[in-house]
């Protein structure tokens, strides 16, 4: 893929699908990463997990803090 397409792909998923589940498909169909995680920390310090379950669709879970 060249980085003009590459470019283009990614914006077109960021506005699909907005920014965290975006990012998550463009990395998964066009890098080829799969089971990849993102960490969003909060304004009140909590941090929550965000992934693409099977069907595509972002999840999250809270991360246990110690």
């Amino acid at each position: 893929m060249d980085s003009d397409k590459a470019v283009k792909d990614y914006f077109k998923d960021i506005r699909e699908y907005k920014r965290e589940r975006g990012v998550s498909k463009f990395i998964a169909s066009k890098i080829g990463i799969d089971g990849l995680n993102l960490y969003k920390v909060q304004n009140n310090g909590k941090i929550k997990r965000k992934y693409l379950n099977e069907n595509g669709k972002l999840r999250s879970n809270k991360c246990e803090q110690s």
